[in-house]
């Protein structure tokens, strides 16, 4: 793992300006156009640059430090395992005459001396793999509890701090899967750093014998935050698989399918599994709604926002919606008007944005 600090030549507590400051000196420094168009200078301004993104932004650089600490306990750990704990060694020398009598033969005395040199191997190997056994042992139910201390600290909405302890306990088990899927979700849904929350998930599938629906549910968000549709719908139809009536993940693959995908086919397909288990789910009706509306089918749009309407009719997307049915099929811009009205104060800003428009028209 690249050490950003040491590429920049500075402290790991370095404050924001040091880091501007080394940056700029280096760049000045390594930069290719003032060497000769060098490849290894240009490669170094590269490493640069490339220290400083992360380095020179704070969430970054938050994210960065918590790998880095992980990092280097690992390496740290296994340097450990790797030195000699303990040493046997063959060097046995006496000072003392010892006499032998004829009721002690030689051959007797070799073999209390394999007998004993065996024992005492034994003995050593016992001590060090209890000492091994032990450490992993205590590192596992400390890891425990500094996860329950974050999932309670995250039950109670402190993501910080929930994280920062969901890391500890990663530092000390990083097959902790319930701490791996939290951090996940709080990477996830608190820092919106999708990137990392797909790498927590990813670890956390992986190392489970038997990964929970909401594992797969919640790394099918990232991927659609991510743009990567196609892996999302395979996260979503597995859980569909095992549970065909999740509405969530029904919720989820026809808004995939709408938004991204642009298969109106089979996003009107979800919302009508939807409606067929609950046929009062406002959010399948406007669902529909959008989904006619994008066919041109202006008619059935029209009724379905209707239906969504008498269901929740405080839904700022069903009245951004009516407007645009307004605009586009019955040239009614009186009432459109009104409609963006009411979907621009709930704060649809492509609401705000057709009233822009309309005023200039």
């Amino acid at each position: 793992m690249l050490d950003y600090y040491k590429i920049l030549q500075v402290r790991t507590n370095a404050s924001p300006q040091e880091i501007k400051s080394a940056f700029k000196k280096l760049a000045v420094t390594y930069h290719p156009d003032k060497n000769g168009g060098s490849v290894e200078f240009e490669e170094k301004f590269k490493l640069i640059n490339e220290a400083y993104q992360i380095l020179g932004d704070s969430s970054n650089r938050f994210f960065y430090d918590q790998r880095l600490a992980g990092y280097q306990a690992n390496k740290t750990y296994h340097q450990t395992q790797k030195s000699p704990i303990y040493q046997t060694k063959n060097n046995y020398t006496s000072n003392k005459k010892t006499r032998k009598t004829e009721a002690e033969p030689i051959e007797k005395i070799k073999r209390d001396y394999e007998k004993v040199h065996i024992l005492v191997t034994i003995g050593v190997l016992c001590f060090f793999l209890l000492g091994i056994t032990f450490f992993y042992v205590m590192n596992f139910y400390a890891s425990e509890q500094n996860y329950r201390e974050a999932k309670l600290l995250y039950d109670l909405k402190d993501y910080q701090r929930a994280f920062e302890k969901n890391q500890i306990a990663l530092n000390q088990d990083s097959k902790n899967v319930p701490a791996l899927y939290l951090n996940g979700l709080i990477t996830l849904h608190y820092y919106e750093q999708y990137e990392y929350s797909l790498t927590f998930f990813n670890q956390a599938i992986e190392l489970s014998p038997n990964p929970s629906i909401e594992y797969y549910f919640n790394r099918a968000i990232a991927y659609q935050n991510l743009h990567r549709p196609a892996n999302a719908l395979l996260d979503l139809q597995k859980i569909l698989t095992a549970v065909p009536s999740h509405k969530q993940a029904l919720f989820r693959m026809a808004e995939i399918e709408l938004k991204q995908v642009d298969d109106l086919e089979n996003a009107l397909r979800y919302y009508e599994k939807i409606l067929e288990t609950d046929p009062k789910d406002a959010e399948a009706w406007l669902g529909k709604g959008m989904v006619y509306f994008k066919q041109r089918n202006y008619d059935l749009s029209w009724n379905s926002l209707k239906n969504s309407q008498e269901l929740e009719p405080a839904n700022a997307m069903l009245y951004l919606f009516f407007a645009k049915n307004q605009l586009e099929n019955q040239k009614d811009t009186l009432s459109a008007s009104q409609n963006l009205y009411k979907a621009a104060d709930m704060g649809v800003k492509e609401a705000a944005q057709l009233l822009k428009d309309l005023r200039k028209d």
